[in-house]
């Protein structure tokens, strides 16, 4: 048992180890503040669930799409798996698995409730407290970034304007030897590169910002199609809902033309 000296106790990531170390903790820790703050909206990390907003049962696991248990971790941790199956949120899986290469004595379960359920079951039995996903604001941020490319382009330029001068006058010299030359001209090309390189960037970044500022262009990772609009980032960019259609009916076509 740990001393109950901790006030409130920060877990950084809403994943699996996250919520499992966050119950664990709170077992010890009764009267300790847990508090679990994640980048993305919703929990799992690597185990999350994405669920449709128009058909409840329609689920798909993006993280493990079952869960494997070798008999020696099964009897270790019996605690755990008696608790999950009993709360209906791991079940055997029948079936075969193609390609399955472990150990005769391992069973696989899968999780009735989606992947993500395992995680939420932990985190809501440490009673912790999960931070909102803060509202990025998008406009602003691109808006700063293309100020800082055009300040990094600049700066760049001015380099090797300054480093061509030094260049010029340095090779006059009677002591400038071929040596020097040879790493005057390295250096000079690997600045017109990346003078290149700035001002593509800059120019496409510019050149773009009312895309790149639109909200609906960028969803975080583990949030649903679904999700509050209100919220910035849950709904792909209609540009991208285009290309993804042209791909489909692409994809389309080679099957068909494959008959």
């Amino acid at each position: 048992m740990l001393a109950n000296t901790f006030e409130r106790i920060v877990i950084a990531g809403a994943g699996m180890t996250g919520a499992l170390s966050a119950a664990l903790l709170k077992f010890d820790l009764t009267s300790s503040e847990i508090v679990i703050i994640d980048k993305s909206r919703g929990t799992g990390g690597r185990m999350s669930t994405s669920r449709s907003n128009e058909v409840e049962a329609s689920t798909v696991d993006l993280g493990a799409q079952y869960i494997s248990v070798a008999k020696d971790y099964q009897i270790k941790h019996k605690t755990f798996h008696d608790e999950l199956v009993s709360n209906g949120l791991l079940a055997p899986l029948i079936g075969s698995i193609e390609g399955d290469r472990s150990a005769g004595d391992t069973v696989h379960y899968v999780t009735p409730k989606g992947v993500s359920s395992l995680v939420k079951h932990f985190i809501k039995k440490s009673g912790s407290k999960s931070c909102p996903h803060p509202k990025i604001n998008h406009p602003r941020f691109f808006t700063l970034l293309c100020q800082v490319l055009k300040d990094l382009d600049r700066a760049v330029r001015d380099v090797s304007k300054h480093y061509n001068s030094k260049v010029s006058l340095e090779h006059q010299l009677p002591t400038a030897s071929q040596k020097l030359k040879t790493t005057d001209e390295c250096v000079v090309s690997s600045l017109i590169s990346l003078v290149t390189c700035t001002s593509k960037l800059s120019s496409f970044l510019s050149g773009n910002i009312d895309f790149f500022s639109q909200t609906g262009g960028y969803r975080t990772r583990g949030s649903s199609i679904g999700n509050d609009p209100t919220m910035e980032g849950p709904r792909s960019n209609p540009a991208t809902v285009q290309f993804r259609q042209k791909a489909a009916n692409y994809l389309g076509l080679l099957t068909i033309v494959s008959i």
